[in-house]
């Protein structure tokens, strides 16, 4: 378990978190991956349709999905969007929805080599 080259999260941790235990850690990521999903594409729709509120209720529900796995620049991004969606002033065009997405791939990518390497 010495992979530890990651720099979009740190799966690590969150295996930590479940005190090694494998098989809850793989349930996790399986509801990381199905759930992150999700949600993005609930607020790519909220974006679309201007929803500043549903926006800003995903956006916090992608950032608990990703937090645990310590994907800080992500749940950063994340984190400003529900800002300013609280504060009415939130714009989330396509160029800033592709960064996130673009982030969100790299930590699926970097969680499942951590989990080929288990």
């Amino acid at each position: 378990m010495g992979f530890t080259c990651m720099n979009h999260c740190r799966p690590a941790l969150m295996l930590e978190i479940v005190d090694g235990d494998r098989e809850i850690f793989l349930q996790l990521a399986e509801i990381f991956r199905r759930e992150s999903v999700v949600i993005f594409e609930r607020m790519r729709t909220a974006a679309a349709a201007a929803d500043l509120k549903e926006l800003g209720s995903q956006s916090h529900s992608l950032k608990g999905t990703v937090g645990p796995l310590e994907a800080d620049e992500l749940v950063k991004m994340l984190l400003q969007i529900e800002d300013e969606c609280n504060e009415r002033q939130c714009i989330c065009d396509e160029s800033r929805l592709s960064m996130i997405a673009n982030e969100l791939n790299q930590v699926r990518i970097e969680l499942q080599q951590f989990i080929d390497h288990l």
